[in-house]
């Protein structure tokens, strides 16, 4: 049985989801940002988006991994639950029209060498569907205006579209990753420009 207090969280967050979603002219396109308190299957206030998410997990693995094979997919999504979804990481969901379109899952963290704190994203999928639509944009912005960091991600060097797009958003290499020689990641930045 779950915590009241859990109880309490689901029951607001889903009256909220309702209201937002009953309304006569919901807000088109918004984004909710949460912080990953326990473990993601149990926090209440994700858990009614998880269904969701997970398809987004599932489609984008599929297509990183170039298979068909969900139950692959689905185990190394259980997987990674347990890695990407740990406390203190942060969740930003983009909505349109109630659907979830697509989510950045990222850490605020100091950056190793430069010493500066920056966001790091570890996790960022849109809906194949929903794709050069625009909501990849708007998530990387909404993540840019929260506060003055650099945004760092890293992107496997063969996922052309991918560099193509990061670089299309304001990103540029700033290192590479030569410990996995079939499949080198690079590691890019998008640095915040300065007032």
């Amino acid at each position: 049985m779950k915590h009241p207090k859990a109880l309490l969280k689901m029951c607001i967050l889903s009256a909220l989801t309702y209201f937002l979603c009953t309304q006569s002219t919901p807000p088109p396109i918004h984004i909710i940002t949460f912080t990953v308190s326990e473990h993601v299957d149990q926090d209440a206030r994700i858990a009614p988006f998880l269904p969701q998410i997970d398809t987004l997990f599932i489609e984008s693995a599929k297509e990183l991994f170039n298979t068909n094979d969900t139950a692959l997919v689905r185990d190394t999504i259980d997987k990674a639950h347990t890695y990407i979804f740990t406390p203190k990481k942060h969740i930003s969901i983009l909505f349109e029209r109630c659907k979830v379109k697509g989510f950045l899952l990222y850490d605020e963290v100091t950056h190793k060498t430069t010493i500066k704190p920056c966001f790091s994203i570890n996790y960022f999928a849109i809906k194949k569907s929903d794709q050069r639509k625009g909501f990849g944009q708007k998530l990387l912005h909404y993540l840019a205006n929260r506060k003055p960091y650099d945004l760092r991600l890293s992107v496997y060097k063969e996922n052309f579209a991918a560099r193509e797009f990061y670089q299309k958003q304001g990103f540029s290499i700033d290192s590479e990753n030569q410990f996995e020689p079939a499949s080198p990641l690079l590691h890019l930045i998008k640095k915040r420009v300065s007032c």
